[in-house]
């Protein structure tokens, strides 16, 4: 049972349950049929705060870019079944397993969330990871690599998408 306020990858409990030592089985990757990703922003002055969230399907990947909750680009972007596929081995060469990381919770700090779902409105996602940190702390290992591994959907990275929202 997870109870620590931070978690690397949280203890979903279909994902901890189908999982042999908190690895992401084949027969798991096999039913993956969504990914979503967030990131929020630590706080910063709203020119430069941006959060975003992800969703990739097996034919679209959507992004939405936000300063504040203020829009400031939403594009969705048919996909390719081997763009899918290379999102889904990106994916698997990380190795993304169960731990917990300590940490103290703190205000005004960058977060981040995924899930793997087999269905876009399904309650009970496969595997699920999280994080909440503040300043250059270093639990936020694995997360960058998932949001790199997303990349593959889009037709620019996603850091270039997010950077071009922002007014030099």
């Amino acid at each position: 049972m997870c109870m620590s306020l931070i978690s690397l990858f949280s203890c979903a409990s279909s994902g901890k349950a189908d999982s042999e030592d908190g690895v992401i089985t084949e027969a798991m990757w096999n039913r993956v049929a969504v990914i979503d990703y967030s990131f929020g922003d630590a706080s910063v002055v709203p020119e430069y705060h941006r959060s975003y969230e992800i969703q990739v399907t097996k034919t679209d990947a959507h992004i939405r870019i936000h300063s504040y909750g203020t829009v400031v680009f939403e594009q969705t972007y048919t996909i390719k079944p081997a763009q899918w596929q290379k999102v889904i081995d990106n994916l698997k060469k990380l190795n993304i397993r169960h731990w917990e990381v300590s940490a103290e919770p703190c205000d005004g700090g960058q977060s981040e969330y995924f899930a793997f779902k087999s269905a876009v409105k399904t309650e009970q996602p496969i595997f699920t990871g999280s994080q909440d940190t503040c300043g250059n702390s270093n639990v936020d290992v694995g997360f960058e690599a998932v949001s790199q591994a997303l990349n593959a959907a889009f037709p620019k990275p996603i850091g270039e998408l997010v950077n071009a929202t922002i007014v030099q």
